[in-house]
Order: structure tokens, then C-alpha cells, then sequence
């Protein structure tokens, strides 16, 4: 009874027409923002990835919120040294987790790679940490969503009252999309 919808760069609200006549198949869901840009401010910030932290990753790195730990995690060209991370890429990435939400401007936080002239295609890897092997592993994006994405932003709203909320939902059979 749960869809996922990506979400488009215009203000958003609880039940907008413009998903609803883009998307036919989610006309009758209840469409619930997800994103920063929720109106219910108390809202985004138990759901938003701007807002829901920490975070800590396999190497012991940790960042104020799930968004920037998202973002810097991924490797770009100018980061990259024969398929491993920099010293560079760490001291970006030490320096991004060290400020605290509001620190970083909203569009770098949501595409920091525009600072180095980079787009979201030039990515070359997700960088993890694995323990195991004693090494960064390179994941590509979807891998990183899955294996690290997912499962941050699950335990990190799972027991705030707005996911208690919409799982009432749809334990109550209501047809939801998420944004």
C-alpha cells in the first residue's frame, strides 16, 4: 500500500494535485511530503534527510544529519586516487561532517559536487567502509542506497511519531506515496 516518488523541486504539500495528475496511479494514495520543504516543520524534521542524524559510518566518522552524510560520502574525479579515496577526499569529508545542520547552505549540502564543477553523473563511487576487508569499498549508487541509505534513514525515523503515524495508515489499509 506504500509507494516511494521522487521528488520534484517545487514546494510541495501534504496532498498536491501536481503528483496526483502526473502520477495516475497515485491519485487515490495520500501523498506525504518526506522532504525539508514539508510546511509542518516539526514534521520534516523527525522524516527529512536534512534533518535526522546522527549518523555514524563503519569507520567511526559521524555527521550531524543523514543528508550530508549522504552527500559527502560520494567520490568524484578530483577525489578520487587510483580507486580509493584521497587524503583530500577525508579532509573534505572530516571538514563536511563537522558542521552541524544549518551550517552548510541548503544547495551546497544537497549537491556539494557543484562546487568542484561537478554533476550528479560524475560520480565515480559511494565510499564504504568495510571493516572486514580493511578497506573503502566502492559502491556504485544504487549499491550505496541499498546498503547504506535505506537502512540509516529506517533507524533513524523509525520510532519518531510521524513514522508511527503514517504505519498507522497504512495499517489502517490506506494507499500512501511517499515524496
Amino acid at each position: 500500500n506504500v509507494v516511494v516518488v521522487k521528488h520534484h523541486p517545487r514546494p510541495i504539500t501534504l496532498a498536491n494535485s501536481f503528483y496526483t495528475t502526473q502520477c495516475p496511479d497515485i491519485a487515490d494514495r495520500i501523498v506525504i511530503n518526506l522532504t525539508s520543504r514539508n510546511p509542518d516543520r516539526a514534521f520534516a524534521q523527525q522524516v527529512s534527510p536534512f534533518y535526522v542524524g546522527p549518523v555514524t559510518g563503519p569507520d567511526g566518522a559521524s555527521s550531524d544529519s543523514l543528508e550530508i552524510f549522504w552527500q559527502v560520502g560520494k567520490v568524484f574525479p578530483h577525489h578520487d586516487d587510483g580507486g580509493q579515496p584521497s587524503e583530500a577526499y577525508f579532509k573534505y569529508r572530516n571538514d563536511m561532517y563537522s558542521k552541524k545542520q544549518g551550517e552548510i547552505p541548503k544547495p551546497i549540502m544537497r549537491h556539494p559536487y557543484h562546487e568542484f564543477g561537478y554533476e550528479a553523473d560524475d560520480m565515480l563511487y559511494w565510499a564504504y567502509w568495510n571493516g572486514e576487508k580493511g578497506e573503502y569499498e566502492r559502491l556504485s549508487y544504487l549499491e550505496a542506497r541499498k546498503k547504506v541509505y535505506i537502512p540509516e534513514y529506517a533507524r533513524l525515523v523509525a520510532n519518531s511519531e510521524a513514522f508511527k503515524w503514517m504505519k498507522s495508515l497504512v495499517d489502517q489499509g490506506e494507499k500512501v506515496a511517499l515524496l
